[in-house]
């Protein structure tokens, strides 16, 4: 099997015992540390994006939002507390039309073989079809996500295409790194004031 048959998404087997066992308290000492076991445990960098299939309902919230902004100056508490009831059924409608996916990394190698699988070659004008195939090929979830599927989702949300290529794209060129989930940059919690 070429390197291009195997899905990007299945995994290697540890077929030597060497992977490394995290739950293991020795694994994490430095004399209980192997090197042959960490590397053969490594696995490729996975992204995700979260794709919605009802984006149109965005425009229903924008415009909520502009009468709730008309009520809350006019001081309409009844009108203004119906209008965030209505966002949040609209908000919860577009949170169940949600679906992530999952893109993993290739490497150079992979992607090279890929490229020509697909006919890109270098200097030539990529057509939609290379590109989406080249995308598709990176999707390891959902399950089944396949060209004919991103390309059908192209014809009706291209925005949303392109969110996946990003993902495609960071997995493939950023190193990873690990943000920390507390610090004021990356928290979503509301700032306070002192």
């Amino acid at each position: 099997m070429t390197d291009v048959e195997m899905s990007l998404g299945d995994t290697v087997p540890a077929d030597d015992g060497l992977s490394r066992d995290v739950t293991d308290p020795a694994a994490l000492t430095p004399e209980g540390f192997n090197l042959e076991a960490w590397i053969a445990g490594a696995r490729p960098q996975r992204r995700a994006t979260t794709i919605y299939g009802r984006p149109d309902l965005l425009a229903d919230l924008d415009v909520l939002a502009e009468r709730l902004t008309v009520a809350r100056a006019a001081e309409d508490t009844a009108g203004a507390a119906r209008l965030v009831a209505d966002m949040r059924q609209i908000r919860e409608q577009l949170a169940q039309s949600a679906l992530d996916v999952v893109v993993e990394a290739s490497s150079e190698h992979t992607r090279r073989m890929l490229r020509e699988s697909l006919g890109i070659t270098d200097g030539a004008e990529v057509t939609e079809e290379q590109t989406i195939g080249f995308i598709a090929a990176h999707i390891v979830a959902p399950a089944g996500m396949d060209a004919a599927m991103v390309a059908r989702l192209a014809e009706v949300t291209p925005q949303q295409v392109a969110k996946i290529a990003a993902a495609v794209r960071t997995c493939n060129e950023s190193a990873p790194s690990v943000p920390a989930p507390f610090s004021p940059a990356s928290s979503t919690a509301p700032r306070r004031r002192g």
